[in-house]
């Protein structure tokens, strides 16, 4: 039989425990008869029917009924009271969001979700969304223009969106049914779709961009006071010179009360030192008059020497100071050269990469548009990038005995995926026409093993657009995204972007094409190429020397070419080329206009900075002026400190060589004296031979 022990039993068997609570709490959690037959074993009934359990138990018995008291513990059911009322709760208000709010909350969260990608007023009406249904569908959708406030940029009819809910709830994203119905284009707004100016500000691309520099900043505004302006933000002198001066600002609050303290030490010294300098040494006869004269530079020369310390110690610490700040002061030098760089590259050389003034005219206008539709392109493969990095997160599996591996002859899905979407209305040729299509759209694409393709066409009985592409998020895949696209039959009306070559309007006839792709780095590159046709200028009634020799050049042709090459990553273009048969005429006309004009806006440029900063920079000087007078002064205090000390270690110095004199002399006395003593004596004293 195995050794007993009293034992500390499990707390819920310490005390007797009545029949009735021990059958419905205890025994009805153990679910193993063995386990119930083993605490029965245990637990005997006293007079009053009650369980009671004995502390005399063995080891093993302890730690086996530990163990089951655990799991009693454990074994309290799934529902209680208090977890049903939560659960009430809960649902209740599940059931007063569904009746009530989400149809308000969807829609509004569509809104903002479609403004913050087109950056334009968008609003939508009727919207319905059914959570146990998996749909959701609108009467009316329109999304502003971003360039055209005043228009839409497209506009849907009724609208529906079905998913099957119980292949979500297994993490598979299946859409039964995707309807878009009443698709136009460019139809006008009763009221501007422009957002505030504080939810369109974006790192992406626009005309008025600070980074379109060079001759561009010199045809499309020639006003350098504007040009500064437009640049003012990208400067660091203006904020360095005012972070200068405030350093010297607290200099100027610290120092006063220092130098006013050692002054105040320095008088001390003044007084001390006059007392030891009136001492007159070589008037002093006796050892007494040294004493006390000693006793004189004894109680003040402490003083002298604190003086002369405390001016040292604080003119080390502001020369620290001063040293500091003067190389703060020649960084204001440095940041002034730095601006005057940068306002130059603002204005760069007419000769530059651009290659001419017609592609430098064009520029701001196709880096505009080129750059939206490559800020889209960005936002297309974000979202892509999300959806593959959710799809990809593995949820941690629980620890289960090992099983066999059984495969079934059936086809993967990941777990979203449309294997084909097709959008059309109208027919080809009748006007307004518009067929859009995509294939293989997932979210894994390494399943299915294919890119998303996409194909555009669209008329509105005077353009044609047509374009197609793919995207590809494969491991290894050279082109993460490419598209191809162009343009037939397309007017164009141009008026402000070229007032600054002599042009109130340019319109005429437009086609082109362009190719771009995106690597699995985010690195862009591509070509465009526009061709205007039957070009009909019109002049503005006077002109310089380029807008003259513009109007000269476009009388002559009525057609021209542009080619654009540009490379871009995620912060915007980093190179972006324009050419055109056109530069070659205008070159030669306006060459030497656009060298002096451009020098002019340089040398501008660094003057209007300058008087930008004036008031700054007078202070600046003032503050230095000021504190190089107190450095002055300082050291002026310093030299006289250092001459007190001089003198009362002088007269230090001539009081101890007075003592020794004074003590030799009385020496000498002494011996001479001591001398006629023994002569006196030897004359008295006779020998008694």
């Amino acid at each position: 039989m195995a050794k007993t022990k009293s034992v500390k039993l499990p707390k819920m068997f310490r005390k007797p425990i009545p029949k009735k609570r021990f059958e419905k709490k205890i025994l009805r959690r153990i679910y193993l008869a063995k386990e119930r037959d083993f605490l029965l074993s245990l637990a005997k009934q006293d007079e009053q029917e009650r369980y009671v359990i004995s502390g005399e138990l063995s080891k093993a018995e302890a730690k086996h009924l530990a163990t089951l008291a655990k799991s009693i513990r454990k074994n309290r059911g799934l529902v209680t009271g208090w977890k049903a009322a939560i659960l009430a709760v809960i649902i209740g208000s599940l059931l007063v969001f569904n009746f009530l709010f989400k149809d308000r909350l969807a829609e509004a969260g569509m809104e903002a979700a479609l403004e913050n990608v087109f950056r334009a007023r968008a609003e939508a009406e009727g919207v319905h969304l059914s959570l146990f249904r998996g749909s959701l569908s609108f009467e009316s959708l329109s999304v502003a223009d971003r360039d055209k406030p005043m228009e839409n940029l497209f506009e849907l009819s009724r609208s529906e969106l079905r998913v099957n809910i119980w292949e979500l709830l297994k993490k598979r994203l299946v859409i039964e049914r995707a309807v878009c119905s009443g698709i136009r284009l460019g139809t006008p707004r009763d009221s501007s779709g422009a957002l505030p100016e504080a939810e369109t500000t974006e790192a992406g691309f626009s005309p008025g961009d600070s980074r379109s520099s060079g001759l561009g900043a010199l045809l499309a505004d020639t006003d350098p006071e504007a040009l500064l302006q437009a640049q003012f933000d990208r400067l660091r002198s203006p904020a360095y010179l005012d972070e200068v001066n405030g350093r010297y600002r607290q200099a100027l609050d610290l120092w006063p009360e220092r130098i006013e303290a050692v002054q105040n030490d320095l008088e001390a010294g003044r007084t001390a030192a006059s007392r030891i300098a009136a001492l007159k040494i070589q008037e002093i006869d006796s050892l007494q008059e040294a004493a006390d004269a000693a006793k004189v530079i004894q109680d003040n020369y402490p003083r002298v020497e604190e003086a002369a310390s405390t001016l040292r110690r604080t003119n080390r610490d502001f020369q620290q100071d001063r040293e500091a700040l003067t190389d703060l002061q020649r960084g204001v030098r440095d940041a002034l050269e730095e601006d005057y760089r940068l306002l130059e590259s603002v204005v760069a050389d007419p000769g530059g990469e651009l290659g001419g003034v017609a592609s430098q005219a064009a520029e701001n206008l196709l880096k505009a548009r080129i750059g939206r539709y490559y800020d889209y392109a960005l936002k297309a493969i974000d979202a892509s990038r999300k959806m593959k990095s959710e799809n990809g997160k593995k949820e941690a599996a629980d620890v289960r005995r090992q099983g066999a591996v059984v495969k079934f002859p059936v086809r993967g899905y990941p777990r979203f995926m449309i294997e084909e979407l097709y959008i059309s209305y109208g027919s080809s040729g009748s006007g307004e026409y518009l067929e859009a299509s995509a294939q293989d759209i997932s979210s894994d694409q390494e399943i299915v093993g294919r890119p998303v393709r996409f194909s555009l066409n669209a008329e509105d009985g005077v353009h044609r657009i047509s374009g197609e592409g793919s995207l590809d998020t494969r491991q290894g895949a050279q082109e993460f995204l490419s598209l191809e696209g162009g343009l037939e039959g397309g007017g164009f009306a141009l008026g402000n972007a070229l007032s600054g070559i002599g042009l109130e309007e340019l319109k005429g006839s437009a086609d082109g094409s362009i190719v771009f792709s995106i690597d699995p780095g985010m690195k862009g590159a591509g070509t465009a190429e526009i061709r205007l046709e039957d070009m009909n200028p019109i002049f503005q009634d006077d002109g310089n020397l380029l807008q003259n020799a513009v109007r000269e050049v476009l009388a002559s042709t009525n057609s021209a070419v542009f080619t654009v090459s540009f490379e871009a990553d995620e912060g915007g273009f980093t190179r972006f080329r324009v050419k055109s048969d056109l530069d070659a005429l205008l070159a030669r006309r306006v060459g030497a206009f656009l060298d002096a004009e451009a020098s002019r806006l340089r040398e501008r440029l660094k003057v209007l900075l300058r008087e930008e900063l004036a008031s700054a920079l007078e202070e600046n000087a003032e503050l230095e002026n000021l504190l190089g007078t107190w450095g002055g002064e300082l050291a002026e205090d310093l030299r006289e400190a250092g001459s007190l000390e001089d003198l009362a270690r002088s007269q230090e110095e001539r009081l101890d060589t007075r003592m020794r004199e004074i003590r030799d002399e009385a020496a000498g006395e002494v011996q001479d004296k001591a001398e006629d003593l023994i002569k006196d004596a030897a004359k008295d004293f006779k020998l008694p031979f």
